[in-house]
């Protein structure tokens, strides 16, 4: 027998499998990027996401085809944050918007916001609660601007500085598992790559697509967020 060199790390990969049909079960088996990842928990957890919660991809797939040299850019749409979009960030959280698709958190706890106006307390996504988690602004049909805060709690226990606070992101239904449903509203100044100096402090403000999203106060961890029309 022929004997080979190729690892199973560089053939395999950890897949999802869904079905609508009650007959049969979703499921994943632990492919060669499991292993070769050190056996975290935290792929079959992403992989969890797909098949029994629903939630899409939101890395980008273009990237993570090119191997080391498209590292950097295979998270290019949410930096650190959500489980779903890098299985080793150092935001592994699922976001409001994650969890409001999989019915993790209820309607009413992601609010809509109307086009007047508006100052609202956001507690941290971490905490346990029946508190809203994120904000959203509709945009229009396929898109929406959803805001959350975001701590060093939890499975987000390892967000640096620059990387806790208030985060605002863009939602296009209309954009593909893979190619950037969602992606992170970049603030002035902000220029790393991955969003870890791009969390909103007290202070801070950005504006896309004609709203004014700002921290006018804090207490403790909690945020007091401002949103106005202005355009």
């Amino acid at each position: 027998m022929r004997q080979t060199t190729t690892t199973r790390e560089q053939i395999a990969s950890s897949p999802a499998f869904g079905s609508g049909d009650a007959n049969y079960l979703g499921a994943t088996y632990l492919g060669g990027d499991y292993w070769s990842n050190g056996s975290s928990w935290t792929i079959p957890a992403h992989e969890f996401g797909h098949f029994a919660l629903g939630i899409a991809d939101l890395y980008d797939f273009k990237s993570s085809m090119l191997g080391q040299s498209g590292f950097e850019q295979q998270f290019q749409y949410l930096g650190v944050y959500d489980i779903m979009n890098w299985a080793g960030g150092a935001g592994l959280e699922l976001t409001a918007w994650s969890r409001w698709i999989a019915k993790l958190i209820s309607d009413s706890q992601m609010l809509c916001l109307p086009s007047t106006p508006t100052t609202t307390l956001l507690k941290p996504i971490e905490d346990v609660s029946d508190a809203v988690k994120g904000l959203v602004i509709p945009i229009s049909e396929s898109q929406a601007i959803v805001i959350e805060n975001r701590a060093a709690k939890g499975f987000d226990s390892r967000l640096d500085l620059g990387g806790q606070g208030v985060i605002t992101y863009l939602v296009d239904t209309s954009i593909e598992t893979g190619y950037g449903p969602m992606r992170i509203i970049r603030k002035s100044g902000s220029s790393n790559i991955w969003f870890q100096d791009n969390a909103l402090k007290v202070g801070d403000s950005l504006t896309h697509l004609g709203y004014s999203i700002k921290v006018v106060g804090s207490s403790g961890d909690q945020y007091f967020v401002e949103v106005q029309k202005v355009a």
